[in-house]
């Protein structure tokens, strides 16, 4: 079955080409037919006519069969021209005058006379002549009166044909254009769209997912902005006590703001890099071995704490200042919430991907906290936090941005490991991971 508009619209205007040309074809033959038709039974009127005038100036037992057969014509004779009172007009007698025209040469003179049917007066011989009437036989010439009704018929089938087609390609849009506000806002009746072409169908299914990330935006929005109010609300508190009871005057009260105020930034780039999450940046190749030392270099603390193996020296594209604000939240989340020894692996599983573990020593995660990593502010639920709750959830999101998954597993007696796997060739980014 058809689904593409174009294959559909391609076949509709090729069948109603086909019908057209067919038609056109069918009327092009029956007026070329009907020309030769006509002429030759002007012809056959006028020998007729001549044979019939010939025959009756004959000895009556002398006459041929043939004039049995003449008498079937209806024929009449007259010494003069007849007295027509009303010329028969019409398409069946023009088009009768018109063949006599172009057949009749010299003096020929004929007349055209209505009587229970058409009839033709023919002159025969030299003025005044007899005149021979006779029954004009109209069979081949009803098919020219048929032409118009053809074309109309023909007109009305393409007329049909247009509104069917236009039918075809508006009635999708409008079932479409009316669903158009349930698709964004996910309330939509998928069944309404059945049959629809496939550029429709594909166009209500992009609504879908816009509208799909459009209510998540939202949603992530209003829960940035309330976790953003609850984090500062702590630090901004201590500052304006500290304020209010005259430590900024001291240097311990001093060095307690600063460090307010240094949390409060802190928390305030966890938010703006959860927010990007790798978007201002343009994808490239990432050597992983280098960066991954360089990350836990900087930010695993006492090294003596730390071992790399590194595998496989592996290159992906990725962004690279999302992929290492990944790392760093992964580094800094072990140093924080667990306990040492701490280890970095970079290895390849298969050749379309590489994985990044970091392990640890520390109590873990709760198993039923598991499947709900990546949620933003988990860490409310899960333990004493510091900091906003966001590292897991802003790891999540750039994983994600980059087609692969974070995976946190349990370790056995103790501790906790946390792997994200990436493709080396990045998958077409989807709407719901932006």
């Amino acid at each position: 079955m058809l689904r593409r508009s174009f294959a559909r619209i391609l076949v509709s205007l090729s069948i109603l080409l086909v019908i057209l040309h067919a038609v056109g074809y069918f009327l092009t033959e029956q007026v070329r037919h009907q020309e030769h038709f006509d002429a030759a039974s002007a012809r056959r009127l006028v020998d007729q006519a001549l044979t019939a005038s010939a025959l009756k100036q004959m000895d009556p037992g002398h006459r041929l069969p043939v004039w049995s057969e003449l008498s079937e014509l209806d024929l009449r004779f007259a010494d003069a021209a007849p007295v027509i009172d009303v010329s028969p007009e019409g398409p069946d007698a023009s088009v009768v005058a018109s063949a006599l025209t172009r057949v009749l040469v010299g003096h020929q003179r004929f007349r055209l006379e209505y009587d229970e049917g058409l009839h033709v007066w023919l002159a025969v011989g030299q003025a005044p002549g007899t005149w021979v009437r006779q029954r004009v036989d109209l069979g081949g010439s009803n098919h020219q009166t048929k032409a118009p009704l053809i074309v109309l018929g023909v007109l009305v089938l393409s007329l049909l044909g247009a509104y069917g087609l236009a039918r075809q390609l508006a009635a999708p849009v409008e079932r479409l254009a009316a669903q158009a506000d349930d698709l964004v806002r996910g309330r939509a009746d998928t069944d309404v769209l059945k049959g629809a072409p496939t550029e429709i169908r594909e166009l209500a299914n992009a609504l879908t997912q816009a509208g799909a990330s459009r209510s998540n935006a939202l949603r992530e929005r209003e829960l940035i902005l309330a976790g953003l109010s609850h984090d500062l609300r702590t630090p901004l508190s201590r500052i304006r006590l500290a304020l209010e009871l005259g430590d900024a005057h001291t240097d311990e009260g001093r060095g307690a703001m600063a460090a307010d105020i240094e949390e409060i930034d802190a928390i305030v780039r966890q938010f703006i890099d959860y927010v990007r999450s790798g978007r201002e940046e343009a994808p490239k190749e990432v050597a992983l071995a280098p960066l991954l030392q360089e990350v836990v270099h900087a930010n695993g603390g006492n090294l003596k704490n730390w071992t790399i193996h590194i595998h496989e020296p592996a290159v992906i594209v990725a962004t690279p200042l999302a992929l290492q604000r990944a790392l760093a939240n992964l580094v800094v989340n072990a140093r924080r919430h667990a306990a040492p020894p701490y280890t970095a692996n970079l290895v390849c599983p298969d050749p379309g991907h590489v994985a990044i573990t970091i392990t640890d020593e520390g109590t873990g995660i709760p198993l039923d906290l598991h499947r709900r990593i990546g949620e933003p502010f988990l860490a409310r639920e899960g333990r004493a936090r510091v900091g906003s709750g966001l590292g897991l959830a802003i790891v999540s999101r750039i994983v994600r941005r980059h087609g692969g998954r974070l995976e946190l597993i349990a370790r056995q007696p103790r501790g906790t490991m946390a792997r994200i796997i990436l493709p080396i060739q990045p998958a077409p980014l989807k709407l719901e991971d932006l």
